[in-house]
C-alpha cells in the first residue's frame, strides 16, 4: 500500500508532503508555465518493519495559480487499445494545457477526459484517482 499526505497551508501557500512509495506529485508553477515532478520517495506500507528511517517530509510553496496534482498509478499506466501506456509526460503535459481553466474542477474534469480520449475503448485496468488543488488569491 503506498501512502502520499500533505498539509496545506492555503493562506500562505506552504505544503509539507510525506510519501511513502505514491507516485511524484505534479507541481505546476503557473509563473512558468510549467509541470514539475516532486522528488517522492519512501518505501511502501508494509515492506519494512520500520519505515521511519526511509520516509521523510518535504516542503513547497504553491505561489498564486500554482496546481498540486495527486495522483494514482491508474492513470500513468492506463493502456490504449495498442497496449501504449499513457504515463507521466502526457498527464503533465494534460496539466499544462488545460492549466488555464479557472478552476481546480474543471482542470480534474478535463484531465480525466484527456485520458479516456488517450483510452479509447480500452476497458480500465485500475482505480484511477485524481486530486488538483489550485492555490487561488
Amino acid at each position: 500500500v503506498t501512502l502520499v499526505m500533505a498539509l496545506w497551508d492555503s493562506q500562505v501557500g506552504a505544503v509539507q508532503v510525506t510519501q511513502a512509495g505514491h507516485n511524484p506529485i505534479i507541481h505546476y508553477q503557473a509563473k512558468e508555465k510549467k509541470a514539475i515532478k516532486l522528488a517522492h520517495g519512501g518505501v511502501a506500507l508494509g515492506m519494512i518493519e520500520d519505515i521511519s528511517k526511509v520516509v521523510s517530509t518535504k516542503s513547497t510553496t504553491l505561489l498564486e495559480d500554482d496546481l498540486f496534482v495527486m495522483y494514482t498509478d491508474g492513470i500513468t499506466e492506463a493502456r490504449d487499445e495498442k497496449e501504449a501506456i499513457y504515463g507521466t509526460e502526457a498527464l503533465m503535459h494534460s496539466v499544462e494545457k488545460n492549466s488555464y481553466l479557472n478552476t481546480a474542477q474543471a482542470i480534474h474534469n478535463a484531465i480525466l477526459k484527456d485520458l479516456h480520449d488517450f483510452m479509447g475503448a480500452h476497458p480500465q485496468d485500475d482505480d484511477v484517482t485524481l486530486m488538483v488543488m489550485r492555490r487561488k488569491k
